[in-house]
């Protein structure tokens, strides 16, 4: 990070903090990407004097959320709002690319589409190509200083209407194959259950 402070003090383009914390087994969390890497982030802005800060969070971030990536994304919409900086922030709903690559990540080589738990809760997916362009549109639009904006898409869709999606558009015979919490378990084993919650419900609230 300090590097990267460093090459902030040259210039005062505009930054978009695009980072998204997911569970991992080195220790990679929501908090130390999302709430500890967006305050470093921010206090790089600051001194620079960086003249724009775009910050992608969630759908449904608060203090309160039960899962930890709202919390820790709610954690750097306050930041921000706080600093000084010009601001605008974009709640977005899950990126459909993300999980067309989760699901489908078997899909070409077993025939499998992976979903997670019973796949069973409706989810609202938006494309990184639109949120992009609302990126792209509050750094050009004034009026949007200052402003939390929310981006979802046009329907929802469980894990397992998704995966039949996939499998029907890949035009060759599929199965979905479900990944339940004791297999979770056992990949992350150090991880505490309230972590392997966001990994099996993604969007609770979104």
């Amino acid at each position: 990070m300090r590097a990267k402070r460093s090459a902030l003090m040259v210039s005062s383009r505009p930054i978009v903090s695009a980072v998204h914390g997911f569970v991992g087994a080195d220790g990679e969390s929501p908090e130390s990407i999302d709430a500890r890497g967006n305050s470093a982030l921010i206090a790089a802005a600051l001194a620079a004097s960086v003249k724009r800060f775009v910050l992608l969070s969630v759908t449904g971030a608060s203090p309160t959320h039960p899962m930890s990536l709202h919390r820790a994304k709610y954690s750097a919409e306050l930041e921000l709002a706080q600093s000084g900086l010009s601001f605008t922030i974009i709640r977005c709903a899950p990126f459909l690319e993300t999980w067309i690559s989760v699901i489908g990540e078997k899909l070409e080589t077993t025939g499998e589409a992976l979903v997670l738990g019973d796949g069973q809760n409706p989810i609202n997916f938006v494309s990184v190509r639109d949120v992009a362009k609302l990126v792209a549109l509050s750094l050009a639009d004034a009026a949007l200083q200052g402003e939390r904006l929310e981006l979802g898409g046009v329907e929802d869709l469980d894990f397992n209407a998704f995966a039949g999606q996939l499998i029907a558009a890949s035009g060759k015979p599929g199965q979905i194959k479900r990944v339940p919490l004791p297999a979770l378990r056992a990949r992350f084993p150090t991880l505490p259950a309230t972590r392997l919650k966001d990994l099996l419900q993604p969007n609770q609230s979104r």
